[in-house]
């Protein structure tokens, strides 16, 4: 069988060489010991990151002369799942100098038929697409050593074809980390305007306000501003499963997980309809407490039971209120109501009535809900837009990967 990706560069047709990884590096062991290097390294979902080697946070040692020197272009390998998930990025290639834990596999090429760029491209699109280091090792999470390595086949072509696919991935990988950068300052704009344009710790005014509002702001219980919705899909109005994404709210569970997983009866199902908020009481990273989303881009859908749905009131703005659902006063004030160590189905135990019992921080005036509502909405709009495009480049370098490189 030849020895060729499927998509290659014009002017590149030369069968592709191969070998033993063994034989294109050799394994980077240099001590810390005497040498106190202060700039500490990581690797963290596929990339070698800086990490404060001041701060008190995470596993550090109480000495890092055990830790191992690497340079530019080495290459790194973290050696177990650690989340057992068989998803977790293994390989990365260090941009500097700097210290990591001798926990890691590292590398360095020795052999001039191979670049460390290209090297890395191969041994991650081994990382995301073939998964091979997951059918290497041994034991619960995959341990992985240089022995083990060493042995992987390296299916490589030229230098000048390397560089060619390398430059390609890398420019992607640079786009990737702006995009992720940019998206991360968005996020933090939209936290920091959440805890300025709402009061926090039991105030009444927040600590920003739009130009000719004034007054205190009113604790309202959610059963005063809203009424539950209990409606079933009688008569199948719609057989549109619908699930709740951290920034697109409420989605249709097909184009979301690419799958529907709902139950044989249908009609049991409650009917969510346009403007209709759901709460789902699973907690997730961003919402430990569970999310509250609207249904704003569908007519209609149909939601597990499980969840709590519920509609506005006519005096009340929908922006407002789902920007309320994103501070973290409102995860306080439910964490309180959360039965301790308590889980139903895996989710959180609250009941509806402790839930319509829980608080809404809100301003009298509806023109000033408006105004919080209108820009706190404009802005998530702007996070979901930048994550789908962010969601697209991945998939398109994923695709790249997979037609660029020899599969054995």
């Amino acid at each position: 069988m030849a020895k060729q990706p499927k998509i290659r560069f014009k002017g590149f047709t030369e069968e592709w060489k191969e070998a033993p990884l063994g034989q294109l590096v050799k394994e980077h062991r240099v001590s810390n010991q005497f040498v106190h290097h202060q700039n500490l390294l990581s690797l963290s979902y596929g990339k070698i990151v800086r990490r404060d080697i001041h701060a008190n946070k995470g596993l550090l040692p109480a000495s890092f002369d055990t830790y191992q020197i690497i340079d530019k272009d080495t290459i790194v390998f973290r050696v177990t799942d650690l989340q057992n998930d068989k998803r977790s990025l293994r390989v990365a290639i260090s941009e500097e100098e700097g210290i990591i834990s001798p926990a890691y596999v590292c590398v360095d090429t020795i052999s001039d038929e191979i670049t460390a760029s290209f090297l890395h491209q191969i041994l991650h699109y081994h990382d995301v697409i073939t998964k091979i280091y997951y059918k290497m090792g041994d034991g619960l999470r995959q341990t992985l050593n240089y022995s083990d390595l060493k042995c992987l086949n390296i299916v490589y072509p030229n230098p000048d074809e390397q560089k060619v696919i390398a430059d390609i991935f890398d420019s992607i990988d640079f786009t990737i980390t702006n995009r992720e950068t940019e998206l991360e300052k968005l996020k933090n704009i939209k936290r920091a305007l959440l805890e300025k344009l709402f009061p926090q710790d039991g105030q009444s005014i927040p600590a920003i306000r739009f130009k000719g509002f004034e007054g205190k702001w009113e604790n309202r219980r959610l059963k005063d501003i809203a009424t539950r919705v209990t409606r079933k899909n009688i008569g199948l109005e719609s057989t549109l499963p619908l699930c709740i994404s951290a920034q697109l709210g409420l989605v249709s569970q097909t184009e979301y997980y690419n799958n529907v997983v709902v139950g044989a009866n249908l009609a049991n199902y409650f009917l969510i309809k346009k403007g209709e908020f759901a709460y789902n009481k699973s907690a997730a990273s961003e919402y430990p407490m569970g999310a509250v989303k609207c249904l704003k881009s569908l007519d209609k859908g149909i939601l597990s039971t499980l969840y709590i749905v519920f509609a506005l009131k006519d005096d009340i703005d929908a922006d407002y209120v789902q920007a309320h659902y994103e501070t973290k006063p409102w995860q306080e004030d439910v964490k309180k109501r959360v039965a301790v160590g308590a889980r139903n189905h895996g989710l959180l135990n609250i009941s509806p009535e402790d839930f319509f019992d829980s608080l809404v921080v809100i301003p009298h005036n509806n023109d000033e809900q408006k105004k919080v509502g209108q820009i706190l909405a404009k802005l998530s709009q702007t996070i979901s837009l930048r994550e789908r495009q962010l969601t697209l480049l991945k998939h398109s370098k994923q695709a790249l990967l997979e037609q660029m490189f020899v599969n054995e």
